[in-house]
């Protein structure tokens, strides 16, 4: 009788998160680079997920977290059930680079021209780049075999655009 209540709990459990992802059998896989969509607007940058894959490999989609931020809700994807397949989202704005909650990279890069006139011409590039990941697995000296996920992202701009458009931080 043991087993049966067991069982019984799962299900209990199961049902209480009310939530149902609609995944096909095709993304009854572990999680690849292709998993993730990236969208650098002109005014935010949309990262977008395939859950799918993180569900399969025993990671719930609403602990993914932008830059390891996952204590700060501001840095939590907000889940799309209604797409095919779900995916859980995140937006980062970039016309105010000054509340950068979530840590998201901010660099410049400078690349000097060509030819003639190389002495007199360089392009610079703002990179802005972070990464979502699972929370990290207490240690309690046990090997665990899950998988922890992590998808890296960036999204190049010219300097010019953002310095016109933008308060970055310094």
């Amino acid at each position: 009788m043991k087993p049966l209540s067991c069982l019984l709990l799962a299900i209990l459990i199961h049902q209480s998160n009310g939530v149902t992802y609609n995944c096909s059998d095709a993304y009854q896989r572990y999680p690849v680079n292709s998993d993730l969509t990236v969208n650098c607007g002109p005014s935010s940058i949309f990262v977008s997920i395939n859950i799918c894959p993180a569900v399969f490999a025993m990671q719930d989609p609403m602990h993914l977290a932008l830059n390891g931020r996952h204590n700060n809700s501001n840095c939590l994807g907000t889940l799309d059930i209604s797409s095919i397949p779900p995916v859980v989202t995140y937006t980062l704005p970039l016309d105010d680079t000054t509340q950068n909650a979530c840590g998201t990279d901010i660099q410049i890069q400078e690349q000097q021209g060509i030819g003639v006139f190389s002495e007199f011409s360089s392009t610079q590039t703002v990179i802005v780049s972070g990464f979502v990941d699972t929370p990290p697995k207490a240690q309690r000296g046990y090997i665990s075999y899950s998988t922890n996920l992590l998808y890296n992202f960036s999204c190049y701009y010219p300097l010019q655009y953002l310095i016109n458009n933008s308060h970055i931080a310094t």
